[in-house]
């Protein structure tokens, strides 16, 4: 058999190709029976031969300079070896040989269990692989590892940050004191890593079973960062969720003083209204409402400067509370119809901040069962837009109109030629929708005097449905000794 040699192959990285495995372990044998024992060259043999499955023999192989060699040069050798294990180990991991990248990787951590590159790459390789378990955090001492280094470790970034991202689906203490240590250890990527992390959490707001989980992650943030309005106002959400609204007021508040912009302060001031309105607390929302009311009067005037500011998109539904201040439309829709306009002015990917919430797949279950075609789309406003534009829907129709802030983007980037909203708070006032579904109760005549779009008033009600879907009832009037003709508040 012809015996390789490195003329022969142009990239000698291709070594440890699979199909030059065999003529690779064939050319290291030859040279090192002929005399050139240098330990690059037991390195290499050891390598092919563990991507052959010989681990046995690659142990052996890789063993014998060091039986040959002094406690000083132990340490030279090992760090030859370490080397290149993780360069091979890289190559592997970037072309997607994950179980070859695993395998090296294993050996690698047995040589140096300390290195951090390849700590970091086994936890994702273990995740790619379906064998991650929290517990192998423990296992591995990833803390302990990390807490050994006097100063911070270099890293790769994208290494780093696609492991912290990833491990955010495993909620669990040992992933939140691993998080939390490398915050910590690596401070120079600190705030790269909080902002993954604020991004995951749109992700787990609708589920129960992450909440605690990134609300322990989003507190070890605030205290790294206690000025970080974003963290704030998710912690805000999530105590909301869990109806502890003391805490949510304390917060929404803490992050309204925090505000330096004008947007920032409407989108907190926003948070407090909402979370006073949940907790019941009417008298205590009526200043709050007050300004709310000046904030946006003075968001839509013409003469005040947003363009050094960056305009959040919840933006578009801060107006859905004016109603509440009095029931003047001929004061609130304009305003309402000016804030869509500097919305989609400024709806460019440099001016705008996007905090979206994805909905329940339970909830969307009955519609999705009662629909000729349906999507499962994450939070892109962009992606569903160009899927709207695809499928040619010459007629859109918005259940949410201006209640969400995704919808909003949605209808702002004019997907199909004719589009419609309906229910939610009321009308976007985006120029881009055509008509807004009301009835002569809710919308009189002269209501079109205050709306951007065209008023579309079905004949008897604009609630034209069966019934909304809230389950199978538990009590009844009689159960309760109410009267069939009794009117319940």
């Amino acid at each position: 058999m012809q015996i390789l040699n490195y003329s022969s192959i142009v990239d000698p990285e291709q070594h440890f190709n699979s199909s030059h495995l065999e003529q690779t372990v064939k050319y290291y044998e030859t040279i090192i029976a002929r005399g050139d024992e240098r330990s690059e060259n037991y390195w290499n043999l050891g390598l092919a031969y563990l991507l052959r499955q010989q681990e046995l023999d690659a142990q052996a192989t890789w063993f014998i300079p060091f039986d040959r060699s002094s406690e000083l040069e132990a340490e030279a050798l090992s760090n030859e070896l370490v080397t290149i294990l993780d360069r091979v180990a890289c190559q592997k991991f970037v072309v997607s040989e994950w179980e070859n990248a695993w395998l090296i990787s294993q050996h690698l951590r047995e040589v140096d269990a300390r290195h951090i590159h390849n700590l970091l790459r086994s936890i994702l390789l273990a995740i790619k692989l379906d064998q991650f378990t929290p517990e192998i955090l423990t296992e591995w001492e990833a803390v302990e590892i990390l807490l050994s280094f006097a100063s911070e470790p270099e890293v790769n970034l994208d290494l780093f940050s696609e492991v912290i991202s990833s491990l955010l689906a495993f909620p669990s203490k040992f992933v939140s004191e691993f998080i939390q240590q490398c915050l910590w250890s690596f401070s120079s990527h600190q705030a790269y890593s909080i902002e993954i992390i604020c991004k995951d959490v749109l992700r787990s707001l609708h589920n129960p079973e992450y909440n605690s989980f990134i609300v322990e992650l989003l507190e070890i943030c605030r205290e790294l960062q206690p000025k970080n309005t974003i963290i704030i106002g998710f912690l805000c959400e999530f105590a909301c969720i869990s109806s502890d609204y003391e805490k949510a007021t304390a917060l929404s508040l803490a992050r309204y003083d925090l505000c330096n912009t004008l947007s920032s302060q409407i989108i907190a001031n926003y948070s407090i209204v909402r979370t006073l309105l949940s907790a019941g607390d009417w008298r205590a929302v009526d200043p709050i409402l007050a300004r709310h009311a000046r904030l946006l009067e003075l968001f839509v005037d013409e003469k005040y400067d947003l363009s050094s500011q960056q305009i959040d998109r919840g933006i578009i539904v801060a107006g859905v509370f004016l109603p509440c201040v009095a029931d003047k439309p001929d004061y609130y829709r304009p305003i309402q119809n000016k804030i869509s306009q500097i919305y989609l002015k400024h709806d460019r990917p440099q001016n705008i901040i996007s905090v979206i919430k994805p909905a329940s797949l339970s909830k969307q279950a009955g519609v999705r069962d009662r629909s000729d075609m349906s999507y499962c789309f994450g939070s892109n406003a962009d992606e569903i837009s160009a899927q709207i534009y695809a499928d040619e829907i010459d007629i859109l129709i918005d259940l949410d109109s201006l209640t969400l802030a995704t919808t909003c983007k949605i209808l702002a980037n004019k997907p199909a030629p004719i589009q419609v909203s309906w229910l939610g708070w009321d009308a976007t006032g985006l120029p881009t929708v055509d008509y807004f579904i009301a009835d002569r109760y809710v919308l009189p005549d002269n209501a079109q005097d205050y709306y951007q779009e065209k008023i579309w008033r079905l004949p008897q009600s604009y609630l034209a449905v069966d019934g909304f879907e809230v389950g199978i009832p538990t009590i009844s009037r009689e159960s309760l000794d109410i009267p069939s003709d009794a009117i319940v508040y």
